[in-house]
């Protein structure tokens, strides 16, 4: 009985963290700066963001960019997400509490050197999923 326990143990790996701070390269399997959304009157575009991992389980994500309007100057107009998120592997599910909307969940993948996260729009706002690539800031 022992043997077949240790030949169990073994066989399975302890579960790589991925705890850390990356950085946004892209969206949408395209580089930065990426044009988000334009209409005939603004621009707006994402330029930067960052995803933290905390090894609690917790993250924070952001980004950001100008939006840039025929009239008036440039705005920075942006996204937040923070709450809680699961490993599974590479696999993550995060979960972000949005007052007023309940709780939005969202997935992605991350290795020790990248992740790439899907997020949904805010609520109540709209739109399509926004894959977000990420790299692993030294």
């Amino acid at each position: 009985m022992l043997s077949l326990l240790l030949i169990s143990a073994c066989g399975s790996e302890p579960e790589e963290r991925i705890a850390g701070t990356y950085r946004l390269v892209g969206v949408d399997g395209n580089p930065l700066p990426y044009l988000e959304s334009s209409d005939a009157e603004c621009d707006q575009f994402i330029s930067e963001g960052e995803l933290n991992l905390e090894p609690d389980g917790t993250y924070s994500l952001d980004f950001s960019g100008p939006r840039d309007c025929t009239t008036g100057q440039p705005t920075t107009v942006g996204r937040s997400y923070s709450g809680t998120v699961s490993q599974s592997g590479g696999q993550l599910a995060f979960e972000a509490e949005i007052q007023g909307a309940g709780t939005l969940q969202f997935s992605g993948t991350a290795n020790p050197l990248e992740a790439f996260v899907t997020v949904p729009p805010i609520p109540p706002a709209t739109g399509p999923d926004l894959t977000l690539q990420f790299a692993i800031v030294p």
